[in-house]
């Protein structure tokens, strides 16, 4: 016997749209909408455990390098291949975490 669990409509609906990451205009920083969305969606490729290269797990290696730069994601070196091959992204630093519970605190607080 199959157990099927109820789930509301509109939160199938809105988990299915995927959210585009906009890369920064050369010279700008991203904006906080988009580092959020990167986060998360880090976050959920770490959790099953795979340490994917900057061409695995999809975003442009600008946005990866930025979130390493701010201190958000920590980055490993494997020393053989091109860059976007050489580099796996290790984990998810607390200030990465930090910032997704501050942005999702935020949002709450806006929307109640």
């Amino acid at each position: 016997m199959q157990k099927f669990k109820r789930v509301l409509h509109g939160y199938v609906s809105k988990r299915c749209e995927p959210t585009p990451v906009r890369m920064s205009r050369s010279g700008e920083p991203m904006k906080d909408n988009d580092k959020l969305v990167a986060l998360i969606r880090l976050r959920d490729i770490l959790y099953f455990g795979v340490r994917p290269t900057l061409r695995q797990c999809g975003f442009p290696a600008e946005i990866v390098q930025e979130l390493a730069k701010e201190g958000l994601i920590q980055l490993g070196d494997r020393r053989h291949g091109d860059d976007l091959d050489r580099y796996v992204i290790e984990q998810i630093l607390p200030a990465g975490h930090s910032f997704i519970l501050q942005q999702h605190s935020l949002r709450d607080r806006l929307n109640p």
